[in-house]
């Protein structure tokens, strides 16, 4: 199975945060699914949060 993490910031929403886009693919099927952040939070090396999502202090 493979997994696909993509941080969608062209789509924020008015509190800043943006949507996280899951993609699951497994023989040829693919499931999406997503979550939201801050785009501050998000760390671009490991893909997942930084913090845990609304705890930012924010």
């Amino acid at each position: 199975m493979e997994v696909i993490r993509q941080l969608l910031t062209e789509r924020a929403s008015r509190t800043s945060q943006a949507r996280i886009q899951l993609t699951f693919c497994q023989d040829s099927k693919c499931l999406r699914s997503g979550q939201k952040c801050f785009a501050a939070d998000w760390d671009a090396k490991r893909e997942p949060p930084k913090a845990k999502m609304g705890t930012a202090g924010r």
